[in-house]
């Protein structure tokens, strides 16, 4: 009768024990969950912020343009593009977009060769070569 009471005894101390790991375990997971979601939420505010400063920085610039084109400066210019008016003295200079591009594309090296003799030069006659196609 003692041996079956000391069983019973280290049953019920034992199912205490792994009842309260258990419930420690299941704590411990939700603490987690928990903190997960509090790191998305205050990722996903972060992001709102920046959002909402973008849209304001683009109001901003919006409103300057706006301020921009009410001036007197504006109207004459845009009067000038679209009649192609010319004040006394001045001489008007056309750049097409692609003439830009080839004058660059003129001081790349072309070739993996010509490249790694450009990395050995020093700075100044990487300078040099830029400049005057040296």
């Amino acid at each position: 009768m003692l041996k079956l009471r000391k069983i019973i005894d280290y049953i019920k101390y034992n199912s205490l024990l792994i009842g309260m790991l258990i419930v420690v375990f299941i704590i411990t997971i939700n603490i987690i969950d928990v903190s997960g979601k509090n790191q998305t939420l205050k990722q996903q505010e972060i992001e709102q912020q920046l959002e909402i400063e973008n849209l304001k920085l683009e109001i901003w610039k919006q409103e300057q343009e706006n301020q921009f084109k009410k001036t007197d400066y504006y109207s004459e210019l845009l009067l000038r593009q679209q009649k192609g008016h010319v004040l006394e003295g001045e001489q008007v200079i056309i750049i097409k977009p692609e003439k830009i591009d080839d004058q660059f594309k003129a001081y790349q090296p072309t070739t993996v060769e010509e490249e790694s003799k450009l990395e050995d030069l020093s700075n100044l006659e990487q300078w040099q070569h830029f400049i005057f196609k040296k």
